[in-house]
Protein backbone atom coordinates (compact mmCIF):
# COMPACT_ATOMS: atom_id res chain seq x y z
CA UNK A 1 0.00 0.00 0.00
CA UNK A 2 1.45 3.39 -1.10
CA UNK A 3 -1.63 5.80 -0.11
CA UNK A 4 -4.82 5.22 1.70
CA UNK A 5 -6.92 8.21 2.98
CA UNK A 6 -10.51 9.07 5.02
CA UNK A 7 -12.71 11.11 3.06
CA UNK A 8 -16.28 11.91 4.10
CA UNK A 9 -18.33 11.56 1.14
CA UNK A 10 -21.96 11.92 2.53
CA UNK A 11 -25.32 10.27 2.34
CA UNK A 12 -25.64 7.42 -0.07
CA UNK A 13 -26.31 3.34 -1.20
CA UNK A 14 -23.29 1.63 0.20
CA UNK A 15 -22.13 1.12 -3.31
CA UNK A 16 -21.60 5.07 -4.05
CA UNK A 17 -19.10 5.85 -1.18
CA UNK A 18 -17.27 2.23 -2.15
CA UNK A 19 -17.33 3.77 -5.81
CA UNK A 20 -16.54 7.42 -5.04
CA UNK A 21 -13.59 6.02 -3.00
CA UNK A 22 -11.67 4.02 -5.92
CA UNK A 23 -12.38 7.46 -7.46
CA UNK A 24 -10.44 9.49 -5.12
CA UNK A 25 -7.75 7.07 -4.92
CA UNK A 26 -7.24 6.25 -8.67
CA UNK A 27 -6.99 10.01 -9.59
CA UNK A 28 -4.40 10.20 -7.06
CA UNK A 29 -2.76 6.87 -8.40
CA UNK A 30 -3.10 9.01 -11.76
CA UNK A 31 -2.10 12.89 -10.53
CA UNK A 32 0.95 10.75 -8.76
CA UNK A 33 2.53 8.92 -11.61
CA UNK A 34 1.64 5.15 -10.94
CA UNK A 35 0.79 3.94 -14.28
CA UNK A 36 0.40 0.35 -13.15
CA UNK A 37 -2.46 -0.30 -10.63
CA UNK A 38 -3.80 -2.87 -8.62
CA UNK A 39 -7.19 -1.87 -6.77
CA UNK A 40 -8.55 -4.20 -4.41
CA UNK A 41 -11.95 -3.62 -2.99
CA UNK A 42 -14.34 -5.26 -0.62
CA UNK A 43 -17.52 -4.90 -2.72
CA UNK A 44 -18.12 -7.59 -5.44
CA UNK A 45 -20.15 -5.50 -7.17
CA UNK A 46 -18.22 -2.83 -7.70
CA UNK A 47 -15.62 -5.77 -9.12
CA UNK A 48 -18.09 -6.85 -11.54
CA UNK A 49 -19.10 -3.13 -12.51
CA UNK A 50 -15.11 -1.65 -13.33
CA UNK A 51 -14.40 -5.33 -14.76
CA UNK A 52 -17.83 -5.17 -17.35
CA UNK A 53 -18.79 -7.94 -16.01
CA UNK A 54 -22.22 -6.55 -14.76
CA UNK A 55 -23.81 -3.56 -15.50
CA UNK A 56 -24.27 -1.03 -12.67
CA UNK A 57 -27.34 0.49 -11.35
CA UNK A 58 -28.07 4.17 -13.64
CA UNK A 59 -27.89 6.07 -10.53
CA UNK A 60 -23.77 5.00 -10.13
CA UNK A 61 -23.39 5.09 -13.92
CA UNK A 62 -21.40 8.34 -13.24
CA UNK A 63 -19.25 7.11 -11.02
CA UNK A 64 -18.50 3.82 -13.01
CA UNK A 65 -18.01 5.93 -16.00
CA UNK A 66 -15.56 7.88 -14.47
CA UNK A 67 -13.35 5.00 -13.00
CA UNK A 68 -13.44 3.80 -16.62
CA UNK A 69 -11.90 6.97 -18.10
CA UNK A 70 -9.13 6.84 -15.18
CA UNK A 71 -8.17 3.21 -15.83
CA UNK A 72 -7.42 4.60 -19.16
CA UNK A 73 -4.96 6.63 -18.47
CA UNK A 74 -2.84 3.98 -16.84
CA UNK A 75 -0.50 0.98 -18.56
CA UNK A 76 -1.83 -1.82 -16.49
CA UNK A 77 -5.38 -1.74 -14.45
CA UNK A 78 -6.67 -4.73 -11.97
CA UNK A 79 -9.71 -4.82 -10.00
CA UNK A 80 -9.88 -7.68 -7.84
CA UNK A 81 -12.56 -8.42 -5.04
CA UNK A 82 -10.45 -9.32 -1.23
CA UNK A 83 -13.00 -10.50 1.54
CA UNK A 84 -13.32 -7.73 4.14
CA UNK A 85 -11.59 -9.81 6.99
CA UNK A 86 -8.95 -9.39 4.54
CA UNK A 87 -9.31 -5.51 4.07
CA UNK A 88 -9.40 -4.80 8.25
CA UNK A 89 -7.10 -1.61 7.09
CA UNK A 90 -10.14 -0.16 5.06
CA UNK A 91 -12.76 -1.16 7.09
CA UNK A 92 -11.10 1.06 9.79
CA UNK A 93 -10.12 4.32 7.58
CA UNK A 94 -13.98 4.00 6.32
CA UNK A 95 -15.01 4.20 10.16
CA UNK A 96 -12.91 7.03 10.85
CA UNK A 97 -14.57 8.76 7.95
CA UNK A 98 -18.00 8.77 9.06
CA UNK A 99 -16.10 10.41 12.71
CA UNK A 100 -15.06 13.58 10.81
CA UNK A 101 -15.56 15.67 8.24
CA UNK A 102 -12.07 15.92 7.65
CA UNK A 103 -9.91 14.62 4.78
CA UNK A 104 -6.97 12.43 6.17
CA UNK A 105 -3.84 11.35 4.10
CA UNK A 106 -1.48 8.43 4.74
CA UNK A 107 1.70 8.07 3.30
CA UNK A 108 4.28 4.76 3.15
Amino acid sequence: MIYAFTISLGIGTKNQPETQAATHGLDWCVQHGYKKVILEVDSELLTKWLNHKSKPPWKLQQYITKLHQITTQLEFFKCQHTYREANTTTDFLSKESHRSNITQHFYT
